[in-house]
């Protein structure tokens, strides 16, 4: 497990299969649910980075299965997680969708934030692509933020009126040409997520030039 998952780091992905099944084969003769959940979480990993939807899906549930029987609630969110990027990715909304609501009901009983946060995206993700925009007040009440988070919908600071002391933002950032080399794992998001134009700061260029009210 832990080769095939170094072998995935150097994007030796064909080396990174080849042990990662091996190792699932070993936990599953072992009987050792732990191991076996673990590997066929990496499996699917490596199978979404190609671009192998159908059989990242597969070993996505094949890790669900197993994690569900163990008491290892952070990986089950995350097996669940991983595989409603996977099911987003292939345009499979609900399944997409119900992979979410079930991995962010686990965050938030752990209380494990950074998992919350995540998944409040990805949520609201499907519901944009659904153009069920209305549905993303309901999202933010489920988890109990309407007192931290309040949505504007705006290009830029077009809709916004107020004045703010800090602005945390993350706008595509790469250049054109670095998007169109991108190695097949960086494709995961929309292209829109990365393609910052020609110097890869179009967006950050309006932002800073029509930033007039903020501090």
């Amino acid at each position: 497990l832990i080769k095939g998952n170094a072998h995935r780091q150097l994007g030796n992905l064909e080396s990174a299969l080849e042990a990662l099944l091996k190792s699932a084969e070993v936990a599953v003769k072992a009987e050792s649910l732990d191991r076996e959940g673990a590997a066929y979480l990496s499996i699917a990993d490596v199978y979404s980075i190609i671009e192998n939807y159908n059989n990242a899906e597969i070993y996505y549930n094949k890790a669900i299965i197993s994690l569900r029987k163990i008491n290892d609630s952070l990986r089950l969110a995350s097996a669940l997680l991983n595989a409603g990027d996977t099911y987003f990715t292939n345009k499979k909304y609900d399944a997409a969708l119900q992979n979410f609501e079930e991995s962010g009901l686990i965050f938030k009983k752990i209380n494990f934030l950074n998992g919350t946060a995540y998944n409040l995206g990805n949520v609201g993700m499907v519901y944009a692509e659904q153009g069920k925009d209305a549905l993303a007040e309901k999202n933010i009440a489920e988890y109990e933020l309407e007192n931290r988070v309040k949505l504007i919908k705006s290009d830029i600071y077009q809709n916004l009126s107020a004045s703010y002391d800090l602005i945390l933002t993350n706008p595509p950032y790469v250049p054109r040409q670095d998007v169109e080399e991108f190695p097949p794992e960086y494709r995961h998001e929309p292209e829109c997520a990365f393609d910052g134009g020609e110097d890869g700061l179009d967006l950050v260029h309006r932002i800073l030039g029509e930033d007039r009210k903020s501090t």
